[in-house]
Order: structure tokens, then C-alpha cells, then sequence
């Protein structure tokens, strides 16, 4: 992802970590949640529109694979009031994008 994106250096690799590992003790779950909502709120408000997706395909197709892998390993932090309304708009949007 684009380095001018996200305050987080390595972001993609923190989340990764902390969702497939750090996710079997409650506290750790609680900051893995928090970190995938920050991260992924961050990418998603960079691809309001299908010009966006355009524009930036490495960021788009990187925050559906953290995303997925969010979905795979902590289910929860995905599927809650508050995120899963965002990533459903952003995917909406995103479907449209012609692939090359």
C-alpha cells in the first residue's frame, strides 16, 4: 500500500500478525480488532469512487487481501455494526472495477 496512506509503517504485516496470532487471548483480540478497524478505515476512505479504484489498484487490492485474511482468521473484526457497512460500500464499488 502507498506509504502516503497509512500513518503505520508495515501496517499490512502488523495486521496480518496480530489476526492470525495474537487473536487467541481476548486482550490481543481487542487491539487486532481495533487495528483492522483503523487500517482498513483508512484504505477504504482513499477508494470513494470507482476512479479511485483506478487510480490506486496496489491499495485496493491489498485492503480486500487484509480483508480476506481478516475474515479467515478473526471473523469478528470484520463482521460487526460498525465495519461491515464500509467494506460492503467499498465493495460495491470495487466490483465495477475492470480488471486488465
Amino acid at each position: 500500500m502507498a506509504s502516503d496512506t497509512f500513518p503505520i509503517p508495515y501496517a499490512r504485516i502488523l495486521l496480518y500478525h496480530s489476526c492470525k496470532i495474537l487473536t487467541k487471548r481476548l486482550l490481543c483480540y481487542a487491539f487486532a480488532g481495533q487495528l483492522f478497524s483503523a487500517i482498513a478505515t483508512k484504505a477504504l476512505q482513499g477508494l470513494p469512487n470507482l476512479a479511485a479504484f483506478d487510480h490506486n489498484p496496489d491499495t485496493a487490492d491489498d485492503t480486500f487481501l487484509l480483508i480476506d485474511r481478516a475474515i479467515r482468521y478473526s471473523p469478528g473484526v470484520v463482521f460487526n455494526s460498525h465495519m461491515l457497512p464500509i467494506i460492503a460500500d467499498a465493495a460495491m464499488t470495487g466490483v465495477l472495477v475492470q480488471h486488465r
